[in-house]
Order: structure tokens, then C-alpha cells, then sequence
């Protein structure tokens, strides 16, 4: 299978974990998973990030609209510090808030395969307007950036 759609399933936190322990390891070939407009909160986030570590497939990840807060983007954001291969992701509508955006500026800096960034309405604050424009400076993979909505000032 090379496309998972589970939009708007109101998957939680334990069904995000089930699918997740499903799809790793072994011989998964998904490019793009869909889980937008679910109740994921920060413990699926969580089991997502252990998944992004290992992932060598994945291309496209949507997560918009879920419930996942700082710490659970955080996670997300170290899980696409190693990962080399997912090339869009969105997390729209998620609350990333200052220490969401800290993490996602410093996986900008290292990460090379993401090219499509989706973080709109997701309550950045202007605390972290400089480390972003930091960031993306660095970063030469990205060529679509989505900030509107946020709090940047």
C-alpha cells in the first residue's frame, strides 16, 4: 500500500499508538499517510516521532487539526531531526506555541529532505520569529513554507 487516508476517524492518542506499532519495522512501503482532523494529542505524537526516526518510505504526512500541543510538535519535530526522507508534512491547526517553534527551528537547520512545511494557525509566537527566519536562512530543501495565521507579530 502506497496511501493510508484515516481523515476524520477521531483517532486518539491510543489508536495513533496501534497504527503506528503496526507500521514499523519490517518491509512499509506507505508514501503518504493522512490522519488530519483526528483527536491526536501529544502521546501519539509521541509514538509518530518514534516512527519518523525509523521511516524510510513515508513522503507525506498530514496531521492538521488534531489536538497535539507544544510537547507532542516537539517530539515530532526531534523525530524529523533524523529523518531524511519525508518531504512534506502539515501540521496546521496543531498548538506549537514557543517551544514547538524552538524545536522546529532547530530541525530546520538540520533537516535536508523536507521541502513542503505546513504551520499555519498554530499559535507561534513572535518569541520565535527570529529563530525561524534563522532557520529557513540555513535551510536549502524547503521550497514551501506556511506561517500564516500564526502570532509572529
Amino acid at each position: 500500500m502506497k496511501t493510508l487516508i484515516l481523515e476524520g476517524n477521531y483517532i486518539t492518542d491510543r489508536g495513533a499508538m496501534t497504527l503506528f506499532r503496526g507500521l514499523q519495522g519490517g518491509s512499509n512501503t506507505l508514501e503518504t499517510l493522512v490522519l488530519s482532523q483526528n483527536v491526536i494529542g501529544n502521546r501519539g505524537a509521541k509514538m509518530i516521532s518514534d516512527f519518523l526516526k525509523e521511516s524510510s518510505a513515508l513522503l507525506t504526512l498530514d496531521l492538521s487539526w488534531n489536538q497535539i500541543v507544544e510537547e507532542g510538535c516537539s517530539n515530532i519535530f526531534d523525530g524529523m531531526t533524523t529523518n531524511q526522507v519525508l518531504e512534506q508534512l502539515n501540521l496546521s491547526q496543531n498548538r506549537i506555541g514557543h517551544e514547538g517553534g524552538v524545536s522546529l527551528s532547530n530541525m530546520l537547520k538540520v533537516n535536508k529532505s523536507l521541502k513542503k512545511l505546513s504551520v499555519s494557525s498554530c499559535h507561534i509566537p513572535e518569541s520565535c520569529g527570529g529563530m525561524l527566519a534563522d532557520s529557513i536562512f540555513v535551510n536549502a530543501s524547503i521550497v514551501e513554507l506556511d506561517l500564516s495565521w500564526n502570532l509572529l507579530g
